[in-house]
């Protein structure tokens, strides 16, 4: 398990058919040590994207994957594509390229260009023969959450088994 206040770095890739990525942590000397490895194949309809879509999917499908060890973490991702600039150059407020930039806006995190000779093991993952998940990647983004729900995230006490009322549309303010 990755330890408190250290760095972390995330190396992603994606190919034709499935992403791959491996979570690293910094120890005492500057040693980065693994934390895990993770790859999934992508659906038909994420195979026809471009490869920068491909390439920014891959980022969006890392970070949510591990978004449970990069809470609060500032987070250095090294990718062999500059995919993310796609994202950010974007002016349309609709579609997949504007969820992903809304999605990735609440982590802080460097993004760094490594060539594709160096990224050996992230692109063996993203190569590696998985079984394609039976939906899309989800990449929802939560627009709201309930007043004791939020304070109990806030305040870490948050167990998930509150019983709360529903909200009807016409009551958010």
């Amino acid at each position: 398990m990755p330890k408190a206040n250290r760095k972390l770095v995330v190396d992603a890739d994606a190919c034709v058919d499935q992403v791959g990525c491996k979570l690293l942590q910094e120890e005492p000397g500057e040693l980065l040590q693994p934390v895990g490895y993770w790859s999934q194949g992508f659906t038909a309809a994420d195979q026809n994207c471009s490869t920068t879509e491909r390439e920014c999917l891959c980022v969006v499908w890392t970070v949510l994957k591990l978004r449970h060890f990069l809470d609060r973490q500032r987070l250095l991702i090294r990718t062999d594509h500059q995919a993310l600039r796609l994202i950010y150059s974007t002016t349309d407020s609709s579609g997949r390229l504007m969820r992903w930039r809304l999605c990735l806006s609440e982590y802080t995190f460097d993004m760094v260009y490594e060539p594709g000779a160096s990224h050996h093991l992230p692109d063996f993952l993203s190569r590696a023969s998985t079984v394609a998940p039976p939906e899309d990647i989800h990449d929802d983004i939560t627009c709201l959450a309930l007043a004791e729900t939020a304070n109990g995230l806030r305040t870490g006490r948050y167990t998930g088994t509150d019983k709360t009322e529903p909200m009807e549309f016409d009551d958010v303010v």
